[in-house]
């Protein structure tokens, strides 16, 4: 399923970012709307025990995040090659499989919560060092996708009675993985707005004069 939703947020992303001169925020519009309708479709389909309904959500959430994603990238006027695409999927994969082949380790599987706690903090700081250290935009990706990730993460882990069960823990991961990326995306296109009123308010240099902050992010500058 994790495999899945990053794949189709990819591709949507990259669909998305084919239509010209589209405004920033519909991408996270668009996003936002998908992710409160499926949200209510997994509340009424736990309390109705809906079982073909929590596959089909994840499908809309994938998508829905690969739309928002597109506002950043309409924000920083740079669309992401194949191998930023597969690079960042490549990167999050590798973690998500590295820690299924410590779950053989005897330690592991006596102490699952702390252990997958642990490896959850050291992969987040070994991402976002990444995203310090190199602006890249697949490492970019990557980070944005780091609390996804995490999320798909934590619902193996939540006991379930049933196959079922465990669909809706894998279904309610994926809404709160699109409503995370909603989130982040809306956060910082709309920093350079805020950033632009902060300097009205405060006249100094933290907020660059009323200016648009210098962003390590915009690739077409580095390139």
């Amino acid at each position: 399923m994790f495999v899945l939703y990053l794949a189709l947020a990819f591709l949507a992303c990259g669909l998305m970012l084919l239509i010209p001169q589209v405004n920033q925020y519909v991408g996270v519009g668009i996003g936002g709307a998908i992710c409160i309708a499926m949200i209510v479709i997994v509340a009424i389909g736990s309390v109705r025990e809906w079982r073909r309904a929590f596959f089909p959500v994840v499908i809309g959430n994938g998508i829905g995040s690969g739309i928002a994603l597109s506002s950043l990238f309409v924000f920083l006027d740079y669309a992401p090659v194949i191998t930023d695409y597969l690079i960042a999927g490549a990167l999050l994969l590798a973690a998500f499989l590295f820690y299924c082949i410590l779950t053989y380790l005897s330690f592991v599987r006596s102490y699952p919560v702390p252990c997958m706690i642990v490896y959850a903090v050291l992969v987040t700081a070994g991402y976002i060092a990444l995203v310090c250290l190199v602006p890249s935009c697949a490492f970019l990706l990557a980070a944005i996708f780091l609390l996804p990730f995490i999320g798909f993460f934590i619902s193996i882990a939540r006991r379930s009675e049933s196959a079922i069960h465990q669909m809706e823990h894998v279904a309610s991961a994926s809404c709160f993985s699109i409503a995370v990326v909603v989130i982040l995306v809306l956060l910082i296109i709309s920093q350079g707005d805020g950033a632009d009123g902060m300097g009205d308010v405060f006249p100094t240099d933290i907020y660059g004069g009323g200016k648009r902050k210098y962003n390590p992010y915009d690739f077409d500058v580095l390139t």
